[in-house]
């Protein structure tokens, strides 16, 4: 059984103590994460991914037959967008006329929008239907779709499946084996897989190889899929290499600019930098400028795309601060569930506030915005303490007039206008039945004293690169130390300081948007935090980011 340790925030898992010696921090990290398959984790292939067969064995009917026209309909996040790019990539280089509908968030919804999909047919006779991150769940229903127009579907999706539909065409790793279901996978990988299978069969895929792989690495870490599987891990690895090659394309190239990326970029680059941009225009506006940008050959309007990419976000930021403090303020100290809706806060951006919120509360959170062409609230629900919230919400709801959907960490909910004061009646319920709230989980990597925080062992730990879902960065302890910080007005909730241990060796540290942190001004005890090399002037300068602070030593 595993032992803790109470931090101020987290409970953490102490890591086992091994008799063995390993030749660098990084084996030792990785044969503590129990990882097998040594070679697979450093050198990943797609061809060695325990769903590539399955995706090669359809990979020929996938892109087989007469050339027509073939419309895609995607998702508005990056695996939608990423996916839709390398399956319009892929189809006109076999010679198909090729459209792609993105959805919009408020006027489409989430999912296969048949109203518009009959729509484009009319306007737009179209031969073959590919539903790409989504149509898992409209089996039935595109089956039906398909024999009425006699029109072909395929779906390439990765969640999870409803009632299978006759006639339909699936590549879904929830057809896999269980080696395959225990983790997560993202559409656009699947997509890669396709070229790979397809390129001997097709010869006119294997110039676009590349670029697919460092799209659908794109998407692997967006879509939180694991960075354990090697076709996601392979991909991940590919980005982070090539994303600064020709073979990413001018549009993957301008991200990394306008992000302000100018070594080769980290995980936590694309997390907060990169993956941000792209999401933020699905959040407040059509998604149909992140095709635009990865489909630009021109380098100078692929630039000028991104540019209006870091507006949007930085318009999506101010909003979901503002969302954020608001639904702070109806806050009660002891509840365990905070539920709030406002018709002043966006709909695009309450998913990531509730998330903000939900890790600081460590409570289960559900914020809802108006969206006035359905008249609707539309709510997302994140866990923050490892609350099953969609089982929550099952014996919560009981015959309210709420609809739901998603699983244990995250989801969404709706409520129509007129019918928004049962929110009083759902929030009794749900504090009535939500589980007392305590701190979530975490595990420490390794013990460390702050001199091994250099760049030796930062070099070290890029070998465990791409980190993400069941990979995650490395935390370290580092025990008997004083902190001495300082505000850092600038960044909300934020702080910087020295570090210093029992020799007297100190190292710089920064508390990052942690406002259970961020009155700490001085402290003496042990701390938890991982290292990050902040470049500066093309400088390597270490820096520990500090997650945790603990009175006694795990």
């Amino acid at each position: 059984m595993p032992e803790y340790v109470e931090g101020k925030i987290y409970l953490w898992e102490k890591p086992e103590r091994s008799g063995t010696r390993y030749n660098s921090l990084a084996d030792a990290l990785i044969a503590a994460r129990g990882v097998r398959d040594t070679d697979g984790y450093v050198n990943p292939r797609l061809e060695n991914d325990p769903f590539y067969g399955f995706v090669a064995s359809r990979a020929e009917q996938f892109f087989g037959g007469e050339a027509g026209r073939v419309l895609i309909s995607s998702d508005y996040d990056v695996d939608g967008t990423t996916s839709a790019v390398i399956l319009g990539r892929a189809f006109k280089a076999l010679g198909w006329q090729i459209r792609i509908f993105i959805p919009n968030r408020f006027q489409d919804n989430y999912g296969v929008n048949y109203n518009r999909m009959e729509e484009l047919y009319k306007e737009w006779p179209y031969t073959r239907l590919i539903t790409s991150d989504c149509g898992a769940t409209e089996l039935a229903g595109l089956s039906k779709f398909s024999k009425e127009k006699g029109v072909e579907v395929m779906v390439l999706d990765h969640h999870k499946r409803g009632a299978v539909g006759e006639g339909v065409l699936e590549i879904n790793p929830h057809m896999g084996g269980a080696d395959v279901q225990e983790h997560g996978y993202s559409t656009a990988v699947l997509a890669a897989m396709l070229i790979r299978a397809g390129m001997e069969k097709y010869p006119c895929l294997r110039p676009l190889l590349t670029g697919a792989e460092i799209l659908a690495g794109l998407s692997a870490m967006a879509d939180s899929a694991s960075m354990l599987v090697q076709g996601a891990r392979y991909c991940a690895k590919a980005f982070l290499a090539g994303a600064n090659s020709s073979d990413a394309g001018p549009g993957v190239r301008a991200l990394i600019d306008v992000a302000g990326i100018t070594q080769s970029p980290t995980t936590t680059d694309i997390n907060f930098k990169v993956i941000p941009l792209i999401n933020a225009a699905g959040r407040l506006r059509d998604a149909d400028i992140i095709v635009a940008l990865f489909q630009e050959e021109d380098p100078s309007v692929a630039r000028d795309i991104a540019e209006k990419l870091k507006t949007i976000n930085k318009k999506r930021r101010m909003l979901q601060e503002s969302v954020q403090q608001q639904a702070l303020s109806l806050y009660r100290e002891g509840d365990r569930v905070l539920i709030a809706c406002h018709k002043d806060w966006h709909p695009g951006v309450v998913g990531p506030a509730a998330g903000q919120i939900a890790e600081l509360l460590g409570i289960p959170v559900f914020l809802g915005g108006f969206v006035p062409a359905r008249k609707t609230f539309s709510f997302s629900g994140r866990s923050g303490n490892g609350t099953d919230i969609h089982a929550l919400l099952k014996v919560s709801v009981g015959d309210l007039p709420v609809h739901f959907g998603g699983h244990k960490v995250a989801l969404g909910l709706k409520i129509g206008e007129s019918d928004i004061e049962c929110l009083d009646k759902l929030r009794e319920a749900l504090l009535k039945n939500a589980p007392k709230s305590t701190k979530p989980r975490a595990k420490i990597s390794k013990v460390l004293r702050p001199a091994s925080m250099n760049l030796a062992n930062w070099n070290e730990l890029t070998k465990m690169e791409p980190f993400g879902v069941d990979n995650p960065s490395p935390l370290f302890c580092l025990p008997n130390v004083t902190l001495k910080m300082q505000l850092l007005p600038s960044i909300a909730n934020s702080c910087k300081g020295v570090l210093t241990d029992e020799t007297g060796h100190h190292i710089p540290v920064l508390i990052f948007r942690n406002a259970k942190l961020a009155g700490t001004r001085s402290f003496h005890g042990h701390v938890v935090g991982e290292l990050v090399n902040s470049i500066n002037r093309n400088m390597n300068e270490m820096q520990f980011i500090i997650k945790d602070i603990i009175p006694q030593v795990p």
